[in-house]
């Protein structure tokens, strides 16, 4: 392989080693390193008349526009001034050249190569505003003085000859270049020259493509800017850059979601709510708002491991007070101050457990958990159960927390309408988590003190660099071995050995706190003040007293000290630092005692259950093979002449049973007080016409009645209800309000009704609200009013519909051809068919919830509709459903006004695995990998890296022909042969010829 370091095209490379730049009240000022390389055995700089017309080229430039054109090799560095302003406006630059004996010569290995460097720091003022900073270097051949002291007429039609362009970029749009590039050959090898960008093999060696042999080159652009210094991190000022705004997290969020009350079938209430611990933590820690300010990532990395360790539940006996608003208009507001504790969970730890709370006879409350010895049995037997809290095993992101709580205790108290409140104390991890980065801070900033003044006591620095003796020693214990003569690293560099400095996880610290504080992040860049093989002890002072400030900084912004309990209460608000966090949050949503709560359906559940009902997502599947199977024995065809009417893409949605058996479902199990029966097929039991007829009649009486407070274990008999009924027959309301109650207790009572009041059974069960047929669903019937619902939304239709107008064909279960007449236009048997075909829930899972600034807006939940491509995505999860009512074009029934859903809301769970796994969040500065890649990187020889990829401009004269020498003189407009006594130096075995 070509030498790249020194050069293989004429003329020797250059190389910018180093740049370090610092800002200095009004102006600023960059000192820039660079370098070029000859053999140990030397070639090009023995001959001094060679080196004697070599210079050193170096320029800046502000303006993007003539960056980029130096950049794409459309101008040469050469001609780039004077700068054409009016071709680049506000650009600035400024041209050096130096002469090959202003070099500063010493001896250097690189890969294992001996080579002789050619130093020198040029020092250039440069303007204050701008937005791009570039630099540019090469070497050339001074023409006009080499013809001038030789006495030679060289015909060129350009007047230059300069080796390949090499850059660096400073600024790019007002921002820092942070990364460079690094090339690799095919041989692994870091390649330092030229090179250009071939259309099919992409980049190769040299600055342009050529017939001999070279090699494709893999570029590696992930590489920390090592070059690069910036000096204003030390210069120390007192005020910090702060960086940009961000944007602010949503104003007033909601704190909770609530998916509001079911009640089971034996009167218990339980309520799922989810809160959202990234806005509790922002209105009640004042640390927690300035982290959010500062850096949202590790808010939320906080916030979302924030660990609820007590929770109690609240019943409260709602009054409500009239009063007038602003507007002067009369509203209700509930007064919520009477309450009763229900549940209480206590000392958790990464999840809230399980606990039942017990009355005793004492009066005494005892909060339990769920599994108990039998001691803890034998206590609680004499007790009456109040109440029951936990997490629900929700995939959800880690800082929403969901809920659960069921009041056992509200059937036996008397009341019509009551509300709920929640108390969460948490663990104020966002102020441990900044004490914890201040206590380290300061333990690190004494340790960086103590290792500057042990360089001072052992005498390692010479006054400009770490004596070898020193490096050696010191960068031996990590496994770094080090040339004696040279002080260069000859071995490989254990990266692994290297995270045990302290220095790294010092800076690391300090990053950390530039970003809590809102600064611009420095600590990266100040790590290089510690490199020992390129620092000096001015940096390192320097370095140590920016880390004293920022602790200071650190400190005062939020108000704590290394210590200290608690914090300063912040100017800006009331709230003062405390241990925990605590908050009180009432339920938005009311509970409402229904009329009837012994009345209900299960959609989706087969039994009876306590609290929030959990369903496997294999459970579910089977349910939705059971409901299919319930209507149809086959699936129906395009040939069944009841779809002649339909086109023939309405007809394949129609017969498609499988897109939507997750979405719609009829009640599994109807409940009339004791009585339970299950409806998931067709047969005598699920079609009794009596059993149904109890809800029909049931619903009527509802609609003439009136709320009231009422207990189910009232011992009032309604002793006179039978004798004295005649009064209220004029009085329908109160008539209805007596059998009412009685339903409410013992819904079975009414068949002992229902034959007392013959003549009003009889009068209710032929009441026909809506004429309506199976006629009105058979597709093929004239009189059909689904048609147009089928063709508007053809993949919307439920199972259940489609059943009911394909009951005439051979494919369905429900046989009506030998009925003599149609159970649905029938008034007395029509709610069977209702209630099995008509009454159908819709079936939602919770996806997430909408977000700004990644965080949550708990008012905004996003509910979709299982369908078979989404349901791939529930495997290895477990989601909050609930069941809606359908209402398909006005054709179904909706019961959830008059009767309960008992399963209403349900978790669908596919994993048993804990879906919140929160721990204690470590400070950043526990990982310090990146920072070793940098500091790893600055060790490296700079030679191998460049902030930018330069094309290279054809007109450069070296890039065609060396510089020739013979006895006679050529007229062309490429090259000239010269006489001249200038002497030709044989190539060197791996380098290219001067």
């Amino acid at each position: 392989m070509p030498d790249s370091i020194v050069g293989n095209e004429f003329l020797p490379n250059v190389h910018i080693e180093a740049i370090s730049y610092q800002e200095i009240e009004d102006r600023s000022v960059a000192n820039i390193d660079i370098a070029i390389y000859d053999y140990k055995q030397r070639t090009w700089s023995l001959d001094s008349k060679f080196t004697g017309y070599l210079l050193i080229n170096l320029a800046y430039f502000t303006g993007r526009n003539l960056i980029n054109s130096i950049k794409q090799g459309n101008t040469l560095l050469s001609d780039a001034f004077p700068i054409d302003t009016s071709l680049y406006p506000r650009t600035q630059g400024v041209n050096t050249v130096n002469h090959f004996s202003s070099l500063t010569e010493s001896d250097i290995i690189l890969e294992g190569i001996s080579y002789k460097k050619y130093k020198k720091t040029i020092s250039m003022p440069l303007p204050t505003i701008y937005g791009n900073l570039s630099f540019f270097a090469n070497t050339s051949i001074d023409l006009q003085t080499l013809k001038d002291n030789e006495a030679l007429n060289l015909s060129y039609a350009l007047q230059a000859y300069s080796s390949p362009v090499t850059g660096e970029d400073v600024l790019r749009d007002g921002n820092r270049v942070e990364k460079s590039n690094l090339f690799y050959d095919d041989d692994g090898n870091r390649w330092a020259g030229p090179v250009h960008l071939h259309p099919d093999r992409g980049y190769m060696e040299g600055s342009k493509h050529v017939m001999t042999t070279h090699s494709p080159l893999t570029l590696d652009s992930d590489v920390p800017n090592a070059k690069v210094r910036f000096l204003p991190s030390l210069s120390y000022r007192t005020d910090a850059v702060p960086v940009r705004n961000l944007e602010a997290p949503p104003s007033n969020p909601y704190l909770t979601y609530e998916q509001g009350y079911v009640q089971d079938s034996d009167g218990d209430v339980s309520c799922a709510f989810m809160a959202d611990l990234y806005n509790l933590s922002l209105q009640e820690s004042r640390v927690a708002s300035i982290i959010q300010d500062n850096d949202p990532g590790t808010f939320q990395r906080i916030a979302q491991n924030l660990n609820i360790k007590n929770i109690e539940v609240n019943r409260h006996t709602l009054k409500r007070t009239n009063f007038l608003n602003s507007f002067n208009l009369p509203i209700a507001k509930v007064d919520m101050t009477n309450s009763t504790l229900i549940a209480k969970s206590f000392n958790n730890n990464k999840k809230v457990k399980e606990r039942e709370m017990y009355r005793m006879p004492s009066r005494e409350k005892l909060s339990v958990g769920s599994i108990r010895t039998i001691e803890e049995e034998n206590i609680l037997k004499d007790g009456i159960k109040i109440g029951t809290v936990k997490q629900l095993n929700l995939t959800l992101p880690k800082n929403i927390r969901p809920i659960s709580f069921t009041d056992h205790e509200i059937k036996s108290i008397r009341g019509l309408e009551y509300g709920y409140s929640f108390k969460v104390q948490i663990e104020d991890d966002f102020l441990k988590y900044v004490k914890n980065l201040l206590s380290e801070l300061t333990s690190y900033a004494s340790r960086l003190q103590n290792f500057y003044n042990l360089l001072e006591a052992k005498n390692a620095y010479d006054g400009d660099k770490f004596k070898i003796d020193f490096l050696t020693s010191y960068y031996g214990q990590y496994g770094i071995e080090i040339d004696e003569a040279t002080g260069t690293i000859t071995s490989e560099i254990d990266k692994e050995k290297l995270k045990n400095i302290f220095i790294f996880k010092a800076f690391r610290a300090l990053m950390e706190a530039e970003k809590l504080i809102g600064v611009q992040i420095r600590g990266g860049r100040l790590l290089e003040s510690f490199n020992l093989f390129t620092t000096s002890m001015d940096a390192m002072n320097k370095a140590i007293r920016y880390y004293d400030k920022m602790i200071d900084r650190f400190t005062r912004v939020y108000s704590i000290g290394v210590g200290k309990s608690y914090g300063k209460t912040n100017a800006r608000t009331a709230r003062k630092d405390r241990p925990l966090i605590e908050k009180s949050i009432k339920l938005k949503k009311t509970y409402k005692k229904p009329i009837l709560p012994k009345i209900g359906f299960n959609y989706i559940s087969m039994t009876k259950h306590k609290g929030v009902k959990r369903v496997s997502l294999n459970d579910l599947t089977a349910r939705a093979d059971v409901e299919v199977k319930k209507y149809f024995k086959s699936p129906p065809t395009k040939a069944s002449s009841l779809l002649a009417n339909l086109n023939e893409s309405d007809k394949k949605d129609f017969i498609d049973l499988a897109t939507n058996k997750f979405k719609h479902f009829s009640p599994s199990k109807v409940f009339f007080g004791k009585k339970e029966v299950d409806t998931t097929s067709l047969n005598p039991e699920s079609m009794e016409v009596n059993f149904f007829n109890n809800l029909k009649i049931t619903r009527t009486l509802m609609e003439g009645t009136t709320e009231e407070e009422y207990s189910l274990r009232d011992i009032d008999e309604e002793q006179n209800l039978y004798i004295d009924s005649r009064d209220y027959l004029g009085d329908e309301t109160k008539f209805n309000n007596a059998i009412l109650r009685t339903l409410r207790r013992n819904p079975l009572r009414l068949i002992k009704i229902r034959k007392e009041f013959k003549l009003l059974d009889k009068s209710i069960l032929k009441q026909k609200t809506k004429k309506i047929s199976l006629d009105s669903f058979d597709l093929s019937s004239k009189n059909n009013i689904v048609k147009k619902a089928f063709s508007k939304a053809p993949k919307e239709v439920p199972i259940q519909i489609k059943a009911l107008s394909m009951l005439r064909s051979e494919s369905t279960n429900f046989d009506v051809k030998n009925l003599q007449f149609d159970p649905l236009a029938n008034p007395q048997t029509d709610e069977v068919i209702k209630q099995n075909f008509m009454n159908i829930g819709k079936l939602e899972y919770l996806d997430g919830f909408e977000t700004v600034s990644g965080i949550p807006l708990l008012n905004k939940p996003i509910f979709k509709e299982i369908s078979l491509e989404n349901l791939q995505q529930l495997q290895n999860k477990n989601v909050l459903c609930q069941i809606k009512n359908t209402n398909f074009d006005n054709l179904t029934i909706d019961d959830s006004q008059n009767f309960q859903i008992f399963d209403k809301t349900f978790t669908l769970e596919s994993t048993e695995e804990d879906q919140i796994d929160i721990g204690e969040v470590q400070p950043m500065s526990q990982d310090n990998s990146d920072l070793v890649e940098i500091f790893s990187d600055t060790i490296l020889p700079p030679v191998f890296y460049s902030s930018t990829i330069i094309s290279q401009n054809p007109n450069n004269t070296s890039l065609i022909d060396p510089l020739k020498t013979s006895d006679q003189l050529v007229e062309t407009t490429r090259t000239a042969t010269v006489q001249t006594n200038i002497q030709t130096v044989q190539p060197a075995p791996r380098g290219g010829s001067y």
